[in-house]
């Protein structure tokens, strides 16, 4: 009973909404202590933001895989393949985690070059780029362990835990930005320590958390117990997921290229902007996230029809909320703006994307409800194939056609990227309500 008042979509979606708030806050934060040290620091910390993204979704293509699967065998009751599919995916996580971060800390300095930067923006991105790929193994835990306490319905733990690590993080910020008690002021560099310890730590007490609930069937000794199929079967569940949200990561990467061939105040503007836009679609990446879980163990336990059912719902709900939302940012956007930057040309560019947001974020929402109701019930091959086509043929190619050649500018990526979001949506909404996805149980239950 215990078990079941877990896994209902307000008990899931709560934690991870106050977490994922919270977390956005405390990003948006970082943005503004930063803004108070150097614009051209704001500028490299959100190039780098967008690296780091990438590195984990890399994580995330191991815990997303062991998501679904353990989700429904936690439905279909099956402890014991449970138990074997942890084992398998903290043996992959720390092996990805090794091989990720030597990669990137070697790596950091030619890929920054391929940006065309101002020097002192390009000096910050390294610097902070080798930092934050020394500590990919702290990520790496809290990637991996989070997502099985949230596979168990315990999102309320994992909320404390990253709650505790985002308030870590702000408050290294401010001793290493600001040098309080005559500490020296470490900039960029200890904000990006701040950054990587409190996550590490986190990890670390995520791990502690899933060796120690009783209802979560694994045990440190467990990690020597290495299982091929249950191994390949999350690389077939979580290659797939993760490749819809990679190919976004690289072509936003791509992207940031073009927006830092229009200047600093434009790469800048985009990097206020997103952080407010964060806010924007939290109701739709919170519930998206409750929903994997959710409709993994309802499929898992043979109830595709609370599953369908359930996905509907909840759209509905987040659909409103977030233009609601993007309405009322619009409404707001010059006091919001002036918390940030004093620039004219910045602050003209960001309110022109906050105010696009009202077109941008429902097609965001409707994007990620559906194809989080896809993965949770095992059809990953079809939306990752969509979202590459869309984003790189959508998104990539009118970013470069009306922001550079058309010269409209940042606007014009904005324009594009909701060309992206609602052509996606649209077909991943369609997919759903054909429901195709009924047959893809992946427990023997």
């Amino acid at each position: 009973m215990e078990s079941a008042a877990r896994m209902k979509i307000l008990s899931l979606t709560w934690p991870i909404f106050l977490e994922t708030l919270l977390r956005m806050l405390f990003m948006n934060v970082d943005v503004l202590m930063l803004s108070s040290y150097s614009d051209q620091a704001v500028a490299a910390v959100g190039l780098i933001n967008q690296v780091g993204f990438f590195i984990i979704i890399l994580l995330s293509m191991v815990s997303n895989g062991a998501s679904v699967l353990i989700a429904q065998h936690h439905g279909a009751g099956e402890t014991a393949s449970g138990r074997k599919v942890i084992s398998s995916a903290v043996q992959m996580i720390l092996g990805f985690s090794l091989l990720i971060s030597l990669g990137t800390y070697f790596l950091a300095r030619p890929v920054v070059g391929l940006y065309q930067l101002e020097a002192e923006v390009m000096a910050y991105a390294v610097e902070y780029l080798e930092i934050y790929a020394l500590f990919t193994f702290g990520l790496g835990l809290n990637v991996c362990f989070g997502a099985i306490l949230k596979s168990y319905g315990f999102t309320k733990e994992a909320m404390y835990v990253n709650l505790f690590a985002n308030g870590l993080n702000v408050l290294g910020n401010y001793l290493t930005l600001f040098g309080p008690f005559g500490l020296p002021v470490l900039g960029v560099q200890g904000v990006a320590y701040s950054t990587v310890i409190s996550q590490s730590l986190a990890g670390v007490m995520l791990l502690t958390l899933v060796l120690r609930k009783k209802d979560l069937p694994w045990e440190l000794r467990d990690i020597t117990s290495w299982s091929r199929e249950h191994s390949r079967r999350i690389l077939a569940i979580g290659i797939p997921s993760a490749g819809e949200v990679l190919s976004y990561n690289l072509t936003q990467i791509v992207i940031l290229y073009f927006i830092s061939q229009m200047g600093t105040a434009s790469l800048s503007a985009y990097s206020y902007a997103i952080g407010v836009m964060r806010l924007i679609f939290l109701t739709a990446v919170s519930i998206g996230q409750a929903l994997v879980i959710l409709v993994g163990y309802h499929v898992g336990a043979g109830r595709t029809k609370e599953a369908y059912h359930s996905v509907n719902r909840c759209f509905g709900l987040s659909f409103g909320v977030s233009l609601a939302l993007a309405g009322i940012v619009a409404l707001l956007r010059d006091p919001i703006i002036a918390i940030f930057t004093e620039d004219p040309e910045t602050a003209h560019m960001t309110s022109v994307l906050l105010i696009w947001a009202i077109v941008l974020e429902p097609g965001r929402t409707l994007n990620l409800i559906f194809i989080n109701g896809l993965r949770g019930a095992g059809d990953v091959q079809f939306p990752v194939k969509i979202g590459i086509l869309c984003m790189w043929g959508i998104a990539v190619v009118n970013s470069y056609l009306l922001g550079i050649v058309a010269g409209i500018g940042i606007l014009g990526v904005w324009i594009a990227f909701s060309m992206d979001e609602w052509i996606r949506g649209l077909v991943m909404m369609r997919r759903w309500r054909q429901r195709g996805w009924e047959t893809n149980r992946l427990t023997t239950h």
